[in-house]
Parts: structure tokens; sequence; C-alpha cells
């Protein structure tokens, strides 16, 4: 028993075990918010990990294409370099998740372009290959609608709660 001041002149009993249940009270506090962070902590660590590999895999596309290389090695390129991400996603032209667009020389706009064929203009032209990947949050929607939230609006169109839309973009010239 310890003996504890209490307002009004007089000693009062605390016991060991009102102690303990208070200790017990604050450690569930706290460890709810220590696992929040480490669930954030992990998720924007698998986030990155997939945002890096994205940019890479459009990278090895666009130099895939500027090689002059067909849509097939265009689609080789960008899936082999996207092998490590955790989804059945398609990494082709026709799903969408892979844009090819090329600029002129003298031009301010980026065009539609298909691997197939040449640039109109050959060796001065850009080539711009875009890599979309639809992430899926590892928490679901607990942390996918906070990170969905923190993000600017800019005219996306609306995404589900436990999913984000990676995008990695890379320029290259054509033919070199």
């Amino acid at each position: 028993m310890r003996y504890t001041f209490v307002p009004g002149g007089r000693y009062t009993t605390v016991s060991r075990r009102s102690r303990r249940g208070a200790a017990i009270v604050e450690f569930a506090l706290v460890a709810v918010l220590l696992v929040f962070l480490l669930f954030g902590i992990m998720e924007f660590g698998m986030m990155f990990s997939s945002s890096i590999t994205v940019t890479q895999a459009a990278n090895q596309g666009a130099r895939a294409a500027a090689l002059k290389g067909d849509r097939r090695k265009v689609e080789a390129a960008v899936y082999g370099a996207a092998q490590t991400l955790k989804s059945g996603s398609k990494f082709d032209f026709a799903s969408g998740n892979v844009i090819a667009e090329y600029k002129p020389f003298d031009a301010d706009d980026w065009r539609p372009w298909d691997p197939n064929s040449a640039p109109p203009d050959g060796q001065n032209d850009q080539i711009r290959i875009t890599v979309r990947y639809p992430y899926k949050y590892m928490t679901g929607s607990l942390l996918g609608k906070l990170g969905n939230s923190l993000r600017s609006s800019d005219g996306a169109p609306a995404q589900p709660a436990d999913q984000r839309i990676i995008q990695g973009v890379a320029v290259m010239r054509y033919g070199y």
C-alpha cells in the first residue's frame, strides 16, 4: 500500500492494482497511435517502391520506342521492368495503362503515336511513354481515404478509397 495526499489534508491509500489499470489504459491509447504510425510508414514505403518501379518501366518503354521498337517491344520492355509489382495489371496499349505520344521538333503539343510506325519527322521527334499502375493500398480503405484526400485536385476522376493511380513518364528522342 502506498499513501497519497489528497486535497483536504488527508492521506489515502492507492493500491498497486489501480496503478496497473491506469498503465494498461495509457498503453492502449499509445499503442493505437503507434500501430497507425507503423502502418503509415509501411504504406508509404510500398507506394514509393511502386512509384520507382513504374517510373523505371516507363523509362524502359521509352528506350525501346526510341530505338525504333515496335508495339510488342515497347510492351515487353514495360512489362519486364514492372514484374515486381504485386498486381495482375496489364501493361499494354489496349488497356490504357501504357500511352505513347510524340512531339515534333518545332511543336509544343504532344500527339498520340502508334509505336508500329515512325513519327512523321523521324530523328528530331521526342517520344513520351506514360505508364499507369492502379496501386491498391495494403491497409485497404483505412489509410486509403486519407491518402486520396491529400492528393491535389487536378481534375482527375474519383478513385476507389482503397486504390491510387501511380504514373511514370519518360521522354526520349526518337532514333537514339
